[in-house]
């Protein structure tokens, strides 16, 4: 209500881009802080944790992976 012309723009992208560069005012990434050039500032938001689900026609069709490397073979 205080900024009605502000237009927010959502975007979800794995690539690593300069916001600077890319005229960008907020940027959330995942991932430690060995992520961001020591000269921009950045505020640790809090931790997620990842789940792997399946279903088990899937399972029963590729196989169960039994180590975090057998998810490379899989979709």
């Amino acid at each position: 209500q205080q900024h009605p012309q502000l237009q927010p723009h959502i975007s979800f992208s794995d690539r690593f881009i300069d916001p600077v560069e890319e005229g960008v005012d907020i940027v959330v990434r995942v991932g430690g802080p060995d992520v961001w050039p020591a000269a921009w500032g950045h505020r640790y938001l809090g931790s997620e944790r990842h789940v792997f689900c399946a279903s088990p026609d899937y399972l029963k069709q590729h196989g169960e992976p039994l180590t975090d490397r057998d998810l490379e073979h899989h979709a």
